[in-house]
């Protein structure tokens, strides 16, 4: 035999040695894991809680289903110009050395063109998903507006125009992060820093948040 074709045999016998490896592992841990869950005085406990957790969304969803249009807010409303807005008007490029620097903090407000600009203090309306960040008995008074449910749900890391940090201007209003909700409120424009370290480029003081 050749020894090109002994390397091959021998890759081959290995290969089948760690499969065969495997499949005893499988033959005995898996049923030691099957008995485990089952013994786990928790199981039932947890899959109550996320049985009644399924429950209140789709009761909560069907609720707002019966709404009309017109009053799906979860509170408050609007009054003059309103601004229509989507991530995608809220999107300008920022060289990469800006946005992700080595040493320092990002730095988007040397590139930032006025039709950007031209959004800070206005009213606005944005539709996204919610990812609460600060709750205030048992509701959202500060959040992220995300883009998608990727950055929302999954931990992709987002652009800095894929959100938008907002505080509930009056009081806060229920979590509801699974269906895209409408915000309106001020819009600011700029880099903000808290304690040296960005932290966002886009605010929002909400006045309204409605489905």
């Amino acid at each position: 035999m050749k020894a090109a074709d002994q390397k091959i045999a021998r890759k081959a016998a290995h290969r089948n040695k760690l499969i065969k490896r495997l499949l005893m592992w499988t033959a005995v841990a898996v049923p030691f894991i099957a008995l485990a869950a089952l013994l786990d005085p928790q199981r039932e406990d947890r899959a109550a809680r996320d049985a009644a957790a399924q429950q209140e969304l789709a009761a909560r969803q069907a609720v707002l289903e019966q709404v009309p249009e017109s009053k799906r807010s979860l509170w408050g409303g609007h009054d003059g110009d309103v601004v229509d807005l989507s991530f995608s008007k809220l999107e300008f490029e920022v060289p990469p050395e800006a946005a992700r620097p080595k040493e320092g903090q990002p730095n988007h407000d040397s590139y930032t063109p006025e039709r950007i600009k031209s959004y800070n203090g206005r009213t606005v309306r944005l539709r996204g998903y919610m990812l609460p960040v600060k709750m205030e008995e048992g509701k959202v008074r500060e959040c992220l507006l995300m883009a998608g449910q990727m950055t929302c749900c999954y931990g992709a890391s987002p652009n800095f125009w894929e959100f938008v940090s907002v505080r509930m201007a009056d009081k806060p209003v229920p979590s509801l992060m699974d269906v895209p909700l409408v915000f309106e409120g001020t819009l600011k424009v700029g880099d903000v820093y808290d304690n040296g370290y960005w932290t966002q480029f886009y605010s929002m003081d909400a006045t309204s948040v409605s489905r």
